[in-house]
């Protein structure tokens, strides 16, 4: 009887450890769609309203899915000696600007970020 009682207990904590390690999964995956939209939004302004617009402009997300949290930057990358600091290497004579998105449900958070050229 005791044996089996602690063959269960260890049974149960297992099973309530995998059950909280899915729920943060499906939250975390949540979050990626949601920051991979976000993504796809400032590609189609970047194509829309030209390069240009995110200097003058906030760049957001729209509103706030149930439960997440928006957050995004814009940044130039800054040329130091032959390489950018950022993300990546901005081709010569071409503007660029990285634009990092966040998505936060709790702990959880999924980050992108894209780097934008104006060609």
């Amino acid at each position: 009887m005791i044996i089996i009682s602690i063959v269960s207990a260890g049974l149960v904590m297992t099973l309530s450890n995998t059950s909280q390690s899915l729920a943060t999964n499906e939250t975390l995956q949540q979050a990626t769609q949601y920051a991979q939209a976000c993504a796809e939004r400032a590609t189609a302004i970047r194509k829309d309203q030209g390069f240009d617009w995110f200097a003058n402009n906030n760049f957001t997300c729209g509103n706030n899915p149930s439960g997440f949290t928006y957050s995004t930057a814009a940044s130039n990358p800054k040329l130091v000696g032959n390489i950018y600091t950022n993300q990546g290497a901005c081709p010569n004579g071409i503007n660029c600007r990285d634009i990092n998105i966040t998505v936060t449900n709790g702990s959880v958070s999924s980050s992108i970020t894209i780097m934008l050229a104006d060609y």
